[in-house]
């Protein structure tokens, strides 16, 4: 069945089947397996250090995981709803920077892996499973949404940023990562390798190809002015920037991409990312 002719409810239920099959641990796409016991701070210590290793450019304002884009200096006693949490990586960093935090995800699988990782961190966060294109929050209830990858995965996007908006105070924040469809990492290895190179193109669309060599059901691949038009329909200033992995600035065999990293200046992996990376993130004003 094509992506066209499926209905949102098939969509729906087969991107929850795909995520409680694949709960985000990133021991995914060639990692080598979590060894720790899972649910111990061992095993959360192992998939932060997977997802801040690979997001190393974004680590910025201190040092700290994600500085660039979460404002920790406004966190303290803000309301900030994590949307689509996973493991519960950012509720985690949310939570522990002050923020009184909401959690929720599509699955069971990883709202059982966040309330986990809060009592092991001995951190506070309240945990629902939810559709983000249907929240069960009041309007005005946040001052901050983030979202790390997650809309789209979802068929209906513009229903997702609806509920975002929804949920905001006036004067309220989103921000929000999705796909960059001007990316080295799409061009390159879906595009180019798997589309062409394979022949796969010959009977899939591009939008087919994606969803099949990316996390999820369904992952959309949006542009800058994609992007930024999606959200201006419901908020009032947005901005929208490139980001991406370290490992996206050599599209070459894991090893040879390694050995190459590690000598290359950081700056120069910086200024390839900012450029051609495979996140854009969205920083959407209510008001």
């Amino acid at each position: 069945m094509t992506h066209m002719a499926r209905s949102r409810s098939e969509d729906r239920k087969a991107g929850v089947d795909w995520w409680e099959t694949n709960p985000l641990v990133y021991d995914r796409w060639g990692r080598e397996p979590i060894e720790a016991k899972p649910g111990s701070r061992e095993y959360f210590s192992e998939i932060d250090e997977r997802l801040f290793r690979a997001v190393e450019p974004a680590t910025e304002n201190g040092g700290r995981p994600f500085g660039a884009w979460i404002p920790y200096d406004r966190l303290r006693g803000k309301r900030v709803l994590d949307l689509g949490c996973g493991s519960g990586v950012h509720a985690g960093l949310l939570a522990a920077n002050g923020a009184r935090v909401a959690a929720c995800d599509l699955t069971q699988s990883a709202t059982r892996l966040t309330k986990t990782r809060m009592e092991v961190g001995r951190t506070a966060a309240a945990v629902a499973r939810a559709d983000a294109a249907a929240l069960p929050f009041s309007d005005g209830a946040f001052d901050l949404v983030w979202s790390w990858g997650v809309i789209h995965h979802s068929s209906r996007m513009d229903g997702c940023v609806a509920e975002i908006a929804r949920v905001l105070r006036p004067g309220g924040e989103a921000r929000v990562m999705v796909y960059n469809r001007d990316s080295i990492g799409y061009w390159v290895n879906i595009v180019l390798l798997k589309g062409l190179l394979l022949g796969r193109l010959a009977y899939l669309s591009r939008r087919e190809l994606a969803d099949e060599h990316s996390d999820g059901h369904i992952a959309a691949f949006l542009t800058r002015r994609g992007a930024a038009g999606l959200f201006r329909r419901c908020f009032d200033r947005v901005t929208v920037q490139v980001w991406g992995q370290r490992s996206e600035a050599l599209p070459l065999p894991r090893r040879l991409r390694r050995a190459l990293l590690s000598v290359i200046p950081d700056a120069l992996i910086r200024a390839v990312v900012r450029r051609l990376g495979g996140f854009l993130f969205v920083i959407a004003r209510k008001g």
